[in-house]
Parts: structure tokens; sequence; C-alpha cells
């Protein structure tokens, strides 16, 4: 896969051969607007990729990608006090939040997290740091090691 430019659809499981044909979708609920559940699939509606209805809220890709992606990202999670004086919590789920920004900012983490249980299971990860996983290197070395297993 080449990094930050193909990714698995979440629903079909194939691979978005290109950022032109991927789409992000998400849930908001409550009154206070927390989103979750980002799911990146095919833009469309091809290859039978269609999504429930509860995802009401979508983006392209490309909006969460490079410089103006970390930008989209973090307004996601606080738009600054000049719209918002006081903090308002507007993820639902962090861990959930951050796996999609590590999706679409990380190079090597959408290949890479196909093969990490094989990896957790195979020691690759024992005695590594909470940083080190997470690092392109460590994820380039990962696919490597386990692609072809």
């Amino acid at each position: 896969m080449e990094p930050l430019k193909q990714w698995v659809c979440d629903v079909c499981g194939k691979i978005i051969e290109s950022p032109k044909k991927a789409y992000v979708v998400w849930k908001c609920v409550g009154d206070d607007k927390n989103h979750f559940e980002y799911r990146i699939i095919h833009q469309g509606r091809r290859d039978g990729c269609d999504i429930d209805s509860s995802y009401k809220l979508s983006l392209s890709i490309v909006d969460f990608l490079g410089d103006k992606g970390v930008v989209n990202l973090l307004s996601l999670i606080d738009v600054g006090p000049f719209h918002r004086e006081e903090y308002k919590l507007q993820i639902k789920n962090i861990r959930d939040f951050l796996e999609f920004f590590r999706r679409v900012q990380l190079p090597y983490y959408e290949e890479a997290r196909l093969y990490w249980d094989n990896a957790y299971n195979d020691g690759f990860f024992n005695g590594a740091n909470e940083l080190w996983i997470y690092l392109p290197s460590t994820l380039e070395e990962l696919i490597k090691k386990y692609k072809n297993n």
C-alpha cells in the first residue's frame, strides 16, 4: 500500500486506491454534538460500501491529509478560544478518534495495522515504549517483517 494515499475500506475491506476515491463518515449525537466512530469508505457507494444512516457527517479524506488535515483534525478536538471561549468536549471516544488520526496522518500506519495482531503475538512490541510503536520507521519495519507471513 502507498502510505497516506491508499486505505482499507471499513465497509468492504478492499483497498481504496487513491484519496480521490476515499470518504470519511462519522456519527454525531447528543446536545453536545459529540463526534465518534470515524470510518474510511469508498466514495460514491461503489463496491456495495453503503453505511447506515446514523453516519450523518462526512468529508472527503483529502480534507484530513497534510497540514490542512492536521488543522481539521485538531478543530474536531477543540475549535479554539476565538470560536468557543470555554473548552467543550467534542469527541465521544478519544481513542477511536486517535485511531482515525493515525490512519490519515502517520505514514505506514494504515498498512501496519493489518499486521498488528501478528506482530503483537510474535513479540515484536516487547519492551517498546508508547512512542516507538507508532514511529513511521517502526511501522515500515513491521510491514516488511509481517506482510508475507
